[in-house]
């Protein structure tokens, strides 16, 4: 954080590394598609914050976490894979990625942080591999064409029963992240605060 407040930092362009961590990134020219340096370790938060011109990236496998708002803005990234070592998404981390319409998430996956993929509106499908353990709240907030939802079946914290298209917390029977092809099975006994928050496509639906 020594230089983050520095003309130098700010004004900088392409990547900024210290010590196996991209800082930050600013877009040279129209350059539209980026390969980080393979030994990251980490996408630093704001690191890609705002490049509108980005529309790939590829992260190496030695990537283990993501920081908040690690690519949130990035209006025009389309898709992204992240590496089998990956274990955090931070808070909004894909925040107002609004042309992202596929992510792949890794095996390894632990934590997604609250709003991660919030405004992501053409995103349209997600699967939650079987190590999540923690899901922060509103977590696809705004995500107008999001129709499918689903939890590996091996997972132990969450599940997605009943293919209902939500991300329930199975020890609680509670909905916490939910899209407008949600159908809420019988067994919900709580819907979490946020769990439909900007589901503008959402017209109707039954509570049992």
């Amino acid at each position: 954080q020594a230089l983050v407040r520095t003309n130098w930092f700010k004004y900088i362009e392409g990547p900024v590394y210290i010590n196996k961590i991209l800082y930050r990134y600013k877009n040279i020219g129209n350059n539209t598609s980026f390969i980080i340096k393979d030994s990251t370790i980490a996408i630093h938060k704001n690191a890609f914050r705002g490049n509108v011109r980005l529309t790939h990236v590829r992260i190496p496998e030695s990537v283990t976490s993501i920081g908040e708002h690690a690519f949130s803005g990035c209006t025009y990234l389309q898709s992204i894979k992240l590496p089998q070592n990956t274990t955090t998404l931070g808070n909004f981390a894909f925040y107002e990625c609004t042309n992202l319409k596929s992510i792949t998430l890794p095996d390894s996956l632990k934590t997604i942080g609250r709003y991660c993929f919030g405004n992501c509106k053409n995103l349209q499908s997600i699967n939650i591999p079987s190590n999540v353990d923690s899901i922060g709240p509103a977590v696809f907030m705004g995500c107008e064409f999001l129709k499918s939802v689903s939890v590996q079946n091996e997972n132990n914290t969450y599940d997605s029963r009943d293919n209902c298209n939500a991300i329930i917390k199975t020890s609680e029977n509670k909905l916490i992240a939910g899209c407008h092809k949600t159908i809420i099975p019988n067994t919900i006994i709580h819907i979490d605060d946020f769990a439909f928050l900007g589901i503008t496509r959402l017209t109707s639906i039954v509570i049992p």
